[in-house]
């Protein structure tokens, strides 16, 4: 199915985030949504993919609102598992989205975007040798975050704002602390910023702000076209 995007999420809920921004570029019917934990109830999910004492875990947001922890190397293997049956039933461009604990995910013939492989270097080759403010939405994504930008020799700085809250007043902090610290471009590096964040920050603070999703949809986009 050559000209579909297939987004995958790990938890039963869906990745509303993103949506918005695919829908600035593709229409719905060439948008399909799969889920690693598709058909499981939430007890299933939780007995089949509960962590051992001491193994590492991934935190999940499943359909009906909890979140759960459950284990990084059962749900890669899921993962893994899902993404040849994708590819097996004909699609050929497949967005990993939310699966940033995860190394080695591959697909045998069709193309797989994964988001924290692709978007450090697309972003460092727009903002060049500028000093880089990154805004994400949660302090315990900082470390990984950090991890991804120092694999290009960069060194951003870092602040979190929430983007599901109701005024932009903890985005406008957060770019304003950046700016004051040296940051002369921003990117904003979570599904939950939209276009309107973006234009917003730029037009408070007069600086660049990229929407790092954003060119992943591009992205993906030009190859279902």
């Amino acid at each position: 199915m050559k000209n579909t995007l297939v987004t995958l999420t790990l938890g039963q809920a869906s990745c509303d985030d993103f949506r918005p921004l695919l829908r600035e570029i593709l229409p719905d019917d060439r948008i399909l949504h799969a889920k690693v934990l598709s058909g499981l109830t939430t007890d299933q999910i939780v007995t089949q993919f509960a962590p051992e004492i001491a193994e590492n875990s991934t935190a999940v947001k499943l359909q009906n609102g909890p979140v759960v922890h459950l284990s990084t190397a059962r749900l890669k293997e899921a993962a893994q598992q899902r993404i040849l049956a994708l590819e097996s039933s004909g699609f050929e461009t497949i967005l990993m989205l939310c699966g940033k604990d995860f190394h080695g995910l591959y697909a045998r013939h069709a193309t797989l975007l994964e988001p924290d492989r692709l978007l450090p270097p697309l972003v460092m080759a727009l903002v060049a040798h500028q000093k880089m403010g990154v805004v994400v939405a949660h302090a315990d994504a900082v470390n990984h975050q950090r991890e991804k930008w120092l694999r290009l020799g960069s060194r951003p700085l870092f602040a979190v704002a929430n983007p599901w809250q109701a005024d932009n007043q903890s985005l406008f902090e957060a770019g304003l602390m950046l700016q004051e610290k040296g940051a002369d471009v921003m990117v904003l590096d979570c599904l939950g910023f939209q276009l309107h964040h973006q234009r917003y920050l730029e037009n408070m603070l007069g600086i660049p702000v990229v929407l790092s999703h954003l060119l992943i949809a591009q992205l993906a986009a030009e190859l279902v076209q």
